[in-house]
């Protein structure tokens, strides 16, 4: 694993962030006040702790290496993140289909990126094919 995805797994494993579902970053299904910590999905943790751009409200704008700037509010680029962290599209897709689908907690989700990154599929993952997310 490179060391933005090594990062990536601990700040999931941490205890810090409170998932969220469906966006990158926002208020949490039934929170109320809306003065509350927001939630993260899995991807949102990733661009919270990357260096690559910043929070404009519950969006992330990255700016891209050839100064256009991306304005995220779902999903990240998938270019970006096989850069930010070697995973595959297909890893990708099913990290966001565990975070918002399966609703796997933020440790089981850390747990498929390593295997993702030895190159595995996480057993949950075997009945996924591309497109079905």
């Amino acid at each position: 694993m490179n060391k933005l995805t090594t990062a990536w797994v601990k700040a999931l494993r941490s205890g810090d962030y409170q998932q969220t579902t469906g966006k990158l970053k926002g208020l949490r299904d039934g929170d109320f006040p809306p003065n509350t910590p927001p939630g993260y999905c899995c991807l949102g943790v990733l661009c919270d702790i990357s260096t690559e751009g910043k929070w404009e409200g519950f969006s992330y704008v990255n700016v891209r290496w050839d100064d256009i700037a991306e304005e995220w509010d779902a999903d990240i680029d998938f270019e970006v993140f096989e850069q930010w962290t070697g995973l595959s599209e297909e890893a990708k897709n099913a990290l966001i289909h565990f975070n918002d689908e399966d609703k796997f907690d933020f440790n089981q989700i850390a747990d498929a990126i390593e295997r993702y990154a030895k190159g595995e599929r996480p057993p949950s993952a075997s009945m996924l094919t591309e497109g079905n997310y």
